[in-house]
């Protein structure tokens, strides 16, 4: 008989971005505002609701940019949510991994630092925060363009059956509003940090 999987830890928040709503309304994606609007603890998903968010937001004018959220509006966005206590917290800094190498051109690898950034990840969301991550939603690997922006909302701990014993494996739950991904999944670190990249997450605390 197969030896199931055992989950020998799980934290989950309650927290999810907004549904996208068809037919957009920023032609190059709303998927920061999905993120910014789940944040807030929006339920309803309608026009009105986006363009309510656009609004709160506006001081980018977002929806007039043609472009979507980067990480520099993003950071603009939290200063906004914070200081208007539609959030409590947030970090705009995000760590300077260590290593130990003389040439540090490029940072460091995400897949060579998986299990510092998931303990990092982990003991956030143990704290109440939340991950919103600038993804590449295609899956094409760490060293592209991102272009979708996620919320990490869980993480969880698995033990599985190999070879007569057993090996640890570190998940995060992704919360998403595009079509190419599922709304909610479960992803391995490792292939989550190196097939959509996600390693410079900002934590925000709702």
């Amino acid at each position: 008989m197969k030896k199931a999987h055992k989950i020998t830890f799980e934290k989950i928040l309650p927290l999810r971005v907004m549904e996208q709503i068809r037919p957009t309304i920023n032609p190059k994606g709303d998927c920061g505002i999905c993120v910014l609007g789940g944040l807030q603890g929006v339920a309803k998903t309608s026009r009105t609701e986006f363009q309510i968010m656009y609004k709160n937001y506006s001081q980018r004018d977002y929806r007039n940019a043609k472009k979507a959220l980067n990480y520099p509006n993003m950071i603009d966005a939290l200063w906004t949510a914070k200081s208007n206590d539609w959030i409590s917290d947030f970090n705009p800094n995000v760590p300077i991994w260590p290593q130990y190498s003389a040439d540090m051109v490029w940072g460091v690898p995400s897949s060579s630092m998986g299990l510092e950034w998931f303990h990092y990840i982990k003991i956030a969301i143990q704290a109440g925060y939340y991950g919103i991550t600038f993804i590449n939603a295609f899956g094409r690997g760490p060293n592209v363009n991102p272009n979708h922006w996620v919320m990490i909302c869980g993480v969880r701990e698995v033990e599985i059956p190999v070879n007569g014993s057993s090996k640890l494996e570190q998940e995060v739950l992704i919360s998403n509003s595009s079509e190419v991904l599922k709304p909610e999944f479960w992803e391995n670190t490792w292939a989550f940090l190196t097939s959509f990249g996600g390693y410079n997450t900002i934590l925000v605390k709702p």
